[in-house]
C-alpha cells in the first residue's frame, strides 16, 4: 500500500508521534529514516523493497559505495543510513570515565556496542592497569564464518608492551548459542596460562549474542585445569 493512500494517522511519522516508536515495523522505521521515495516508488515501497532484499544487519555493514548500488538509494539516503547506524553505535558506548569492571555484567555493558547487529564473529581485547582503567582496546575481525581466532601471542605481547596487569576478552556468537565451543575453552585456558606466566591476569572472557552472554569466570572456567567436556549448569545472563 502506498503512503499517499494511507489515512494520515496511519502514516509512519504520525504513528511514531501518536503511538510511540515501538509501534512501527522495520519497514516503517526505515521509511522514516529515508524520508522520501523516488519517482518510481514512494518511501514505504522503497523501504519494503530494501527490507525484503537486504537485512538490517547487512545494511549496517555496508559502506557508502555499496549502499548507493541499491536501487533508489543515492547520496542523501546512503549518508543518512550510515549516520543513523553510527549514532546508534555511539549511543551504546560507555563513558570511559565511569567504567566499572566489578562483575561480568559491567563488562557486558561496556562491550555491547562492539557487537551490535554483528553478523560475523569478532574478538575484542581490553588491556587494563592495576586500577582496572583501560589502557588499550584491540579488535580482531574474522574472515571465516562462525569463527574468530584468539591470537594468544599477539595478546600477550601487547599486554607486556602496555604494562597491563589485566586483560579482558570477548567475542560474539552470531548463531545465538553463547555456550563456548571446545576450541573456545582450549584457547581461553591457553591464554590464561600464558598471561599468568608473565604476571598478567585474564579477568574474564565473555561470549555475547544480543542481550545474552556467557562468562568464563562466572562458570568457574578460568582455572589452571579444566575438563574440556565440562558442561555442568552453564550460567548465562539475559540483560
Amino acid at each position: 500500500m502506498k503512503i499517499k493512500s494511507l489515512n494520515e494517522n496511519d502514516r509512519p511519522r504520525e504513528r511514531l508521534i501518536n503511538l510511540g516508536v515501538n509501534s512501527l515495523s522495520d519497514v516503517e522505521l526505515l521509511a522514516v529514516i529515508l524520508g522520501t521515495g523516488t519517482k518510481d516508488m514512494d518511501v514505504l515501497s522503497l523501504a519494503n523493497y530494501i527490507c525484503n532484499n537486504y537485512s538490517i544487519k547487512r545494511l549496517k555493514d555496508m559502506d557508502y559505495n555499496q549502499l548507493i548500488k541499491i536501487p533508489g538509494i543515492k547520496m542523501a539516503k546512503a549518508t543518512s543510513l550510515i549516520a543513523t547506524f553510527e549514532l546508534v553505535k555511539r549511543s551504546l558506548e560507555c563513558d570511559s570515565k565511569s567504567i566499572s569492571f566489578d562483575c561480568s555484567k559491567d563488562i557486558f555493558k561496556y562491550l555491547y556496542s562492539y557487537f551490535f547487529l554483528e553478523s560475523k564473529e569478532k574478538l575484542v581485547v581490553i588491556y587494563l592497569d592495576s586500577k582496572l582503567s583501560v589502557l588499550k582496546k584491540s579488535i580482531f575481525d574474522s574472515h571465516i564464518p562462525n569463527f574468530v581466532e584468539i591470537p594468544i601471542r599477539k595478546i600477550v605481547e601487547e599486554a607486556i608492551n602496555t604494562n597491563s596487569t589485566g586483560v579482558i576478552i570477548a567475542h560474539n556468537h552470531p548463531s545465538g548459542d553463547v555456550r563456548p565451543s571446545l576450541a573456545d575453552k582450549e584457547s581461553t585456558l591457553k591464554l590464561y596460562e600464558t598471561l599468568t606466566s608473565v604476571n598478567v591476569s585474564l579477568i574474564d572472557h565473555l561470549i555475547i549474542y544480543q542481550d545474552k552472554y556467557f562468562s568464563f569466570i562466572d562458570n568457574g572456567m578460568l582455572v589452571d585445569e579444566v575438563e574440556y567436556d565440562y558442561l555442568g549448569d552453564l550460567d548465562y545472563e539475559n540483560i
